[in-house]
């Protein structure tokens, strides 16, 4: 397959390291796309790393502003803290499950497993007057839960509330993961971070000088013409920017691909709390 992609270019979602080696390797230009692990925005954003420093520089003048985010955690969580249980001890550990068969638990060749960790849980989980245990919402079991519950003394239970609801508690110190997405998320609500495995990428933002491992932070920007005329040119010809844009809209992206991650119980599926007192 790589002697036929020789002098080509290639768009990926998603590529596995493997094959970013090998593209590399082959001097193969490419530009990889993923969903963005900060999902709290008012629409979901891509981060997109590009091969070539030209790219990757532009693509740094077109990224969200870290400060955007930081804006946004504030607002969910002054919100949250609306409606949520405060039934939670100060000091508390949320331990985070994800899918133990993602790509983003594979380490070092094999999948996550946390029974390789446990003198190290229990460190952490010790460090804490209360451990809660949260499943991801597709997948009740995984190594990191089965391990904390049988180590761990402390632990009050299992709860399924939503995970920004808890990140807005301030009786919640710190989240326990393998690499989650919340583990890049926590941060903006003031929250410890213990990670068990490798982040799975690297993230930048408006501004910062991007290398070849990290991730432009960007928008719905990478649906228009705009974004694939810098992309395609350093290696193809391509006509000038025009500019055109769509109009801002909450939850454009989350709506067009199906995936909300629970944001919609926090945003356009919440009940207010004045019409269920009426």
């Amino acid at each position: 397959v790589l002697p036929r992609l020789h002098r080509r270019f290639c768009v990926g979602y998603e590529l596995p390291p493997y094959v970013v080696r090998l593209l590399e390797n082959w001097a193969i230009p490419f530009v990889d796309v993923r969903i963005h692990p900060i999902r709290f925005m008012d629409d979901l954003m891509f981060a997109v790393r590009a091969s070539d420093p030209a790219t990757r520089c532009a693509l740094s003048a077109m990224a969200v502003a870290d400060a955007e985010v930081s804006m946004t955690a504030g607002l969910r969580e002054a919100m949250c803290r609306l409606i949520s249980d405060t039934g939670v001890p100060g000091n508390t550990l949320l331990v985070l499950g994800q899918r133990p068969y993602d790509s983003s638990q594979i380490v070092g060749g094999a999948f996550f497993d946390a029974m390789e960790h446990l003198p190290q849980i229990t460190d952490i989980c010790a460090q804490y007057s209360a451990v809660l245990l949260k499943p991801h919402p597709n997948e009740r079991e995984h190594s990191l839960l089965v391990a904390v519950a049988g180590i761990a003394a402390n632990v009050l239970g299992v709860i399924n509330d939503n995970v920004y609801r808890m990140l807005a508690m301030p009786q919640i110190s710190a989240v326990l993961t393998a690499s989650s997405s919340v583990a890049y998320e926590a941060p903006y609500f003031g929250k410890t971070v213990h990670a068990l495995a490798p982040f799975p990428i690297r993230l930048g933002w408006r501004g910062d000088r991007l290398d070849s491992d990290t991730c432009a932070a960007l928008g719905d920007c990478v649906l228009t013409a705009d974004f694939w005329r810098v992309v395609l040119q350093p290696h193809a010809p391509v006509t000038p920017r025009d500019g055109v844009c769509f109009p801002s809209k909450p939850n454009r992206l989350r709506i067009a691909l199906d995936c909300f991650w629970n944001f919609n119980e926090i945003d356009s599926d919440r009940i207010p709390s004045a019409a269920v007192s009426r």
